[in-house]
């Protein structure tokens, strides 16, 4: 397993650190699949309209949003899905 001699003490502390470290990968991969951005990186990359609008929007009550500070992180996926199901006069 280890490649030191095998206690049953030593036995278990290697596989605690194989389990520790599937679970840190795995926790690691869901955290990558949601991707956030700023309002800046949104307009440019997903959806360009106007700062006006996009503020608008992010004010609408069930908008996903976190905000931080001053500051508006938005989750790409999940942002995009709720447009979709939003009617927003143009």
């Amino acid at each position: 397993m280890c490649g030191k001699p095998r206690t049953l003490l030593y036995d278990l502390y290697c596989w605690l650190r194989n389990f520790l470290k599937y679970k840190i990968k795995k926790g690691v991969k869901k955290m990558n699949k949601q991707k956030f951005c700023t309002t800046k990186e949104f307009r440019k990359k997903y959806f360009p309209i106007s700062d006006n609008k996009l503020r608008e929007m992010i004010n609408r009550e069930g908008a996903p949003v976190v905000r931080i500070g001053r500051k508006f992180l938005i989750p790409v996926e999940k942002f995009l899905a709720w447009i979709e199901t939003q009617k927003i006069g143009a």
